[in-house]
């Protein structure tokens, strides 16, 4: 956990943004909530993950899962940008760094506009603009 935390922290470099841009991390805040066989949340739980949400059957995935743990990790970074118009795509290696994670739910603000979005392995690129 302590390893998937510190890479977690570089968000540059699971998030790499064309130089060009001139981003810096303004900070780098990642917290970890882990379940495995009937143990207790580990340490650094975060109770911003909505247990009761019906988006998947954590009781479900848990009794498929016998001897693995199930983590949820959040992330969230600041990022300050010189030239951020010509940042079109962010093209992630997290599924490269994380190989057994499915999908990854990116919530972003860029200038007043907020918008959420939802990436896999299969195409891991974060659209700034279009859908």
């Amino acid at each position: 956990m302590a390893a998937a935390k510190e890479r977690l922290s570089n968000p540059l470099s699971l998030f790499p943004v064309a130089p060009k841009a001139g981003c810096t991390v303004e900070s780098a805040d990642v917290s970890v909530e882990g379940v495995g066989d009937g143990d207790a949340e580990i340490a650094d739980k975060d109770d911003s993950h909505d247990h009761d949400d019906d988006s998947h059957d954590h009781d479900k995935e848990h009794s498929q899962e016998k001897g693995q743990v199930h983590s949820v990790f959040h992330a969230e970074y600041k990022l300050t940008c010189k030239e951020p118009d010509l940042i079109d795509e962010i093209r992630t290696s997290f599924f490269v760094q994380f190989p057994r994670s499915r999908e990854l739910t990116v919530n972003m603000i860029v200038g007043d506009e907020q918008s959420l979005r939802e990436i896999d392995r299969d195409d891991p690129r974060i659209l700034l603009r279009g859908p």
